[in-house]
């Protein structure tokens, strides 16, 4: 996810939290029904039949409109064409190798028996993990192993903490070695190999996990007693642990903040305090080995009104709010706010997925699943992709919750739709849809 800009994933080659907790309400990320217009350009070409484009926010620049109903050149796994210019590389303008070609018939998934669907992952290799609440598990998040392709893997890993967060913050890949890390219900640091079959389980009562750099390992944060008018504010330890499950430094705060970001252009970390009656919402920055940049300092937010943060690049957190305005800016090492970035104030009730090697954005609307617009690093617009909606032979759509996106370290996109089955009052069905390695 962070600031090198160079490192395999989509899903933020920076990092996407959405928060939970004191800061936010509901499940976390904002999903959304039916298209929305709030990352669309201004028109250009059209590729396949998206229906028209339409104008967009204040300070796009629109560009071009990708999107068919089906066909189109595929790629190996059957998913979107990598697209862009022949060598995805950069050209005379930011926005070369930027768009997809035509998209492909996606890879479709259904999952029945189910509750709720808590969106998808992928791992760089390809392998996605896709997020429901079976029935039957308890209330956690379940995650079900599947090849770029479609076909089914191993079993399902979890039941995981939902924090309020996106995925990130309980379940994310890993690289060396291969596999998946996730937080059980019980606070303990679960792995599995990438087609899901266990490898370990780390005893540590986390509350929130954050990836390292190139899926090195994560820090876990392992909350304290919580604090109240009466005692002193609770502590919290930041764990460092490897990709094989050793933790090998923790670092105890005086504090209790319940997110972590990782900075992965020097390893610096954010650490969020939740605002509570008694204190506002609080940020402080530490070196990577847990040394103190700053003090504890305030950031200007409504306590329980919700929160995003993504971080940019070059060590700027962007701080909004879910289905509302990004509000402002965090800078590394730097006890204070400034504002939001011009070009990111513009595009309010939007999320944030780094994508084609840390060149750029993906601009995902708070709520929709039918447009997504690619920006450049600086917010230069250069276009949208229009993806088709799920056959309604699938399903009927309920009102709660909306659909969604994701994308995955690899760049795959994913749509996540709730539906109930037709002649079927109860359970539901989750039905997935994915272009592999679209935004690589």
């Amino acid at each position: 996810m962070l600031g090198r800009l160079t490192n395999p994933r989509g899903f933020a080659s920076l990092t996407v939290l959405f928060l939970g907790g004191a800061l936010a309400c509901g499940t976390g990320s904002s999903r959304g029904g039916g298209p929305s217009q709030a990352a669309s350009g201004d028109g250009g070409p059209t590729i396949g039949n998206p229906g028209p484009a339409d104008a967009g926010p204040p300070g796009t620049d629109g560009g071009t409109t990708v999107g068919t109903t089906g066909g189109g050149p595929s790629n190996p796994a059957g998913g979107g064409a990598d697209g862009g210019t022949p060598d995805g590389g950069v050209g005379a303008s930011p926005c070369d190798g930027m768009m997809p070609g035509a998209l492909a018939t996606p890879i479709e998934v259904h999952i029945d028996g189910v509750d709720f669907c808590y969106g998808a992952t992928s791992h760089p290799s390809g392998v996605v993990a896709l997020g429901t609440l079976p029935v039957s598990n308890g209330g956690g998040d379940t995650r079900f192993p599947y090849s770029a392709a479609g076909a089914a893997l191993g079993p399902a890993m979890g039941p995981l903490q939902n924090n309020g967060g996106d995925a990130d913050t309980w379940f994310h890949p890993l690289t060396a070695p291969d596999g998946w890390r996730g937080v059980g219900l019980d606070g303990h640091i679960l792995t599995w190999d990438p087609a899901g079959h266990p490898t370990g389980d780390l005893a540590l009562g986390a509350f929130t996990i954050t990836p390292l750099p190139d899926g090195a390992g994560s820090v876990v944060v392992v909350p304290g007693p919580p604090p109240s008018s009466s005692s002193p504010a609770g502590t919290t330890e930041l764990t460092w642990v490897d990709a094989a499950g050793v933790a090998f430094r923790t670092v105890l705060l005086d504090q209790d903040p319940f997110r972590a970001i990782v900075d992965w252009d020097n390893g610096h970390l954010f650490a969020l305090l939740g605002g509570l009656s008694s204190r506002p919402t609080q940020g402080r920055w530490f070196d990577r080995d847990g040394v103190a940049l700053t003090d504890w300092f305030v950031i200007p937010v409504g306590k329980g009104s919700g929160g995003s943060e993504h971080l940019l690049g070059g060590g700027l957190v962007a701080f909004g709010t879910v289905g509302g305005p990004w509000l402002l800016a965090l800078r590394d090492g730097v006890a204070g706010t400034e504002p939001a970035p011009g070009w990111l104030a513009a595009r309010p009730s939007t999320r944030l997925a780094t994508i084609r090697g840390g060149r750029g954005f993906a601009v995902m609307p708070a709520t929709g699943i039918g447009l997504l617009e690619l920006v450049t690093t600086a917010g230069e617009s250069c276009g949208t992709v229009a993806l088709p909606p799920p056959d309604a032979a699938a399903g009927t759509v309920p009102s709660f919750p909306p659909p969604r996106l994701d994308v995955g370290w690899d760049g795959t996109v994913f749509q996540s739709v709730l539906v109930q089955v037709p002649g079927q009052p109860s359970p539901l069905r989750c039905v997935f849809r994915w272009w592999p390695a679209l935004l690589r």
